[in-house]
C-alpha cells in the first residue's frame, strides 16, 4: 500500500466509473476506495459487472477489509466508512449513521484517508446529486494530498463537482480518460515508496 485514491459519487456516476476503472493498470501499485450514493443490491450488481470488465481486482468494500495495493473496493453510502491502521496494515471500519447534516460518507472516507496517507491519497468527485465529498477534499488539500474533479460537461448530475471545483480552484476540464490518467500517474509516481500503519 504505497498510495490511496477515494472516488466519490451518485447513481449517475456508474457511467464515469465504467470508463474510469477498466482503464487503470493493476501495475500501478496501491488501491481505490470508490463511494456510490446508492443502495446496497444495486452497487453489488455493479461491482460484479466492474469487476468483469477490468484488469483491477474489483471487490465490495466489508468491514474489516484489509487495504491492498491492486484493489479497487466500492461502497455504498449506506454507512461510515473510514480506514484504520491495525498490526502494520490499513483496515476498513463501517458503521451505521451515513448521511448525517455535517457530513456524508465520502466525506469521511476522504478525511480518515488524508490524515493517514498525507500526500499519498488523491480524492476525486464524478457526476452525482449530493454536495457530499467536498469537505473531505479540503482535508486531503490540507495535508498535501491531490484531488480531481470530473469535467462537469460529463456529468448528468453536477452538484458534487461544482462546488469543489470553484472552491478550490480544481482543473475543470478533465474527462475519463484524462481522470484515468492523472490517477495512473498519481500511483506509479508513489509505486516505490511502501508505507505501513
Amino acid at each position: 500500500m504505497n498510495f490511496l485514491t477515494v472516488i466519490g459519487c451518485g447513481e449517475s456516476g456508474y457511467a464515469n466509473l465504467l470508463k474510469i476503472i477498466p482503464a487503470l493498470n493493476p501495475e500501478m501499485g496501491g488501491a481505490l476506495c470508490v463511494v456510490i450514493h446508492d443502495k446496497m443490491k444495486n452497487v453489488e450488481s455493479f461491482v460484479q459487472y466492474l469487476d468483469a470488465i477490468s484488469d483491477f481486482e474489483v471487490t465490495l468494500g466489508q468491514n474489516g477489509t484489509t487495504l491492498e495495493g491492486g484493489c479497487c473496493y466500492v461502497f455504498s453510502n449506506e454507512k461510515e466508512i473510514q480506514v484504520s491502521p491495525y498490526s502494520g496494515h490499513y483496515t476498513v471500519q463501517m458503521e451505521a449513521g451515513a448521511d448525517s447534516e455535517n457530513s456524508g460518507p465520502i466525506d469521511t472516507l476522504m478525511s480518515s484517508a488524508a490524515s493517514l496517507f498525507k500526500n499519498r491519497v488523491a480524492g476525486v468527485l464524478l457526476s452525482g446529486k449530493k454536495s457530499d465529498g467536498s469537505e473531505g477534499m479540503r482535508k486531503i488539500l490540507d495535508e498535501k494530498g491531490t484531488c480531481f474533479i470530473l469535467n462537469p460537461e460529463h456529468c448528468l448530475h453536477k452538484s458534487m463537482t461544482s462546488g469543489p471545483l470553484e472552491r478550490y480552484n480544481l482543473q475543470g476540464d478533465l474527462d475519463e480518460t484524462g481522470l484515468a490518467v492523472r490517477i495512473q500517474k498519481c500511483h506509479f509516481d508513489n509505486k516505490e515508496n511502501v508505507i505501513t500503519a
